[in-house]
């Protein structure tokens, strides 16, 4: 009886607090320069990718940004190790009055539920952490003894983070997508279906440039699931660029929208290509394209054939080789024609 009366409690008519206005949740970390934030607090934030191209490279950007703030981070690692993650951190030029605000576990064991030896919701609450990264799924779960490819363990797993959400924690959840011999603009997690119906937000993290330790290189955050509203499925919702330069890397978010390309917004730019493709409902050959491009934009070809490049990526721009083989035929996709009309 008495569990009964414990369940009716939580029962409440909805005309109770009927003028106390419902706060959406707004994104705070990882911000983006022009652009709004991509992850949100007190939610389940998904980044998927393929393997080794630089997802834990943004979740450690996350904990810097967040250092810098003076909120603290817990790293939960199944990955990498503590002084992987310290010396990324340091290339990225934390400091050790930063590194006071972020905390880092080598996990080899759950981090929920009741085989957990660590009570993962407790230490977020009691350190007051403001960012939990936990990386990656696939180990997480191995770790519970679960199956990434059951849609079932997917549910446990995500429902056993429910208390750690409820701390107002935001939660970076990295994952893995699977192998696909077809290029594509976007890809969902490897495994089980379930994944990005259990969280609030995933993005797809697409590299256009690889980096390395002499390079240079930019990846795009594609939008797989905004519950919120603020992002729309497949909008390319950040630009990541990593600038390389001898022992040392920076990391800048920005906004695709903002970014300018010799003076003019990168928007203006691939909605012109867009609308030439429109007019001319086919150009045969990248240089045609190319010099119509720069021709009605002023910039130069080596640029016009970045953007073109990028939107045929992306899928905006369709592109098929001509009977004869020798030059590609570029049309406007259905995704790049809602672009125009809209």
């Amino acid at each position: 009886m008495e569990e009964k009366d414990n369940l009716v409690t939580n029962v409440r008519w909805l005309d109770e607090d009927w003028d106390q206005e419902y706060q959406e949740a707004a994104p705070i970390h990882l911000r983006v320069a022009g652009g709004t934030p991509l992850l949100y607090p007190g939610e389940v934030n998904l980044i998927c990718g393929k393997a080794g191209q630089g997802k834990t490279w943004l979740a450690i950007q996350a904990a810097l940004e967040c250092a810098g703030s003076q909120e603290r981070t817990l790293y939960v690692d199944y990955e990498n190790g503590e002084r992987w993650i310290r010396s990324r951190l340091k290339r990225l030029g934390m400091t050790r009055e930063q590194a006071r605000y972020s905390a880092h576990i080598h996990a080899y064991t759950p981090i929920s539920g009741a085989n957990s030896p660590f009570d993962l919701n407790e230490y977020v609450s009691e350190n007051n952490i403001k960012l939990v990264v936990i990386d990656s799924l696939a180990r997480a779960l191995a770790a519970a003894g679960k199956d990434e490819n059951s849609n079932g363990d997917v549910a446990w797993f995500f429902g056993s983070l429910e208390p750690l959400r409820k701390t107002g924690a935001t939660i970076l959840v990295i994952d893995h997508v699977g192998h696909s011999s077809e290029e594509r603009f976007t890809q969902h997690p490897r495994g089980a279906s379930a994944k990005i119906d259990q969280v609030s937000v995933a993005y797809f993290f697409n590299v256009q440039r690889s980096w390395s330790k002499s390079q240079s290189g930019t990846a795009w955050l594609i939008v797989l699931k905004d519950r919120f509203g603020n992002f729309i499925e497949e909008q390319v919702a950040a630009v990541m660029n990593v600038s390389v330069q001898p022992d040392q890397m920076n990391i800048s978010m920005v906004s695709y929208a903002s970014k300018t390309i010799e003076g003019v917004s990168r928007q203006d730019v691939a909605l012109r290509l867009l609308s030439l493709l429109d007019e001319h409902q086919e150009i045969k050959g990248l240089r045609k394209c190319s010099n119509l491009l720069t021709a009605d934009t002023r910039i130069k070809s080596e640029t016009a054939d970045i953007v073109i490049k990028e939107l045929i990526a992306a899928k905006y721009v369709d592109s098929c080789q001509s009977q004869n083989g020798v030059a590609a035929v570029l049309t406007l996709s259905e995704r790049g024609r809602s672009m125009v009309s809209g």
